[in-house]
């Protein structure tokens, strides 16, 4: 029987992760108002789909 590890001890989780925070500071900072904010949603979103595959 095969062990399931967690998506986080794999490449494609820690990806994902990353993009998930980048996204995150991305919408907290658009919404504050910081200039840069936007600027965070494309990599987030960039590291989110190179987690996928």
């Amino acid at each position: 029987m095969a062990e399931k590890k967690a998506l986080i001890s794999q490449i494609s989780g820690k990806f994902q992760m990353v993009g998930v925070l980048f996204v995150a500071v991305g919408v907290i900072m658009s919404a504050s108002g910081v200039w840069w904010g936007p600027a965070m949603f494309f990599p987030g979103a960039l590291l989110l789909i190179i987690g996928w595959f």
